[in-house]
């Protein structure tokens, strides 16, 4: 009796999807930040990180405001609208056509290591460096960092992020 009561409530739970999180690093944050200061869109900023379909999401919002934006602002918002198109394709705003790119420019003009998407599974790669100089005391550091951005998605179903960053 128990193992039919643990059956059926599997099948009765409802199933979301994995969140894929931007991190808190991301330039996205600044921009959106900025947007919602101007009253262009709603944002909670006090909560991060913030799932990649939201920031899309909030993208999408403005964007439809474009009257209300600088001429900056709307390069930066097509700029980011090609960044976040994995989550356009979730959302069916984009054709699910199967895109490969390794080290050029995919069809939006954004430069990856590896983006690859069809109907059932959608991937991006991209690497991440870092160099920063400080002054503490007189005292002059400098500090390197590389790593790896993936991120993806397996059907509407399940969603996948790693970063790695060695500094």
């Amino acid at each position: 009796m128990k193992k039919y009561f643990l059956i059926l409530l599997i099948y009765i739970t409802p199933i979301n999807a994995q969140i894929v999180y931007e991190p808190v690093e991301h330039e996205v944050y600044n921009f959106i930040e900025r947007l919602a200061l101007k009253g262009i869109i709603d944002f909670n900023n006090v909560i991060k990180p913030v799932s990649r379909t939201d920031i899309y999401e909030r993208l999408l919002e403005a964007n439809e405001k474009r009257i209300s934006l600088t001429e900056l602002e709307k390069e930066e918002i097509d700029f980011y609208l090609n960044d976040f198109s994995l989550e356009a394709d979730l959302k069916n705003v984009q054709s699910s056509t199967k895109l490969s790119y390794l080290f050029n420019d995919n069809e939006l003009g954004r430069l990856r290591l590896f983006s690859y998407s069809d109907n059932i599974f959608k991937l991006n790669l991209d690497p991440v460096q870092g160099y920063e100089i400080s002054y503490n005391d007189g005292n002059k550091s400098t500090i390197y960092s590389t790593g790896l951005n993936l991120y993806g998605y397996i059907n509407d179903y399940m969603g996948f992020s790693f970063y790695l960053r060695d500094v």
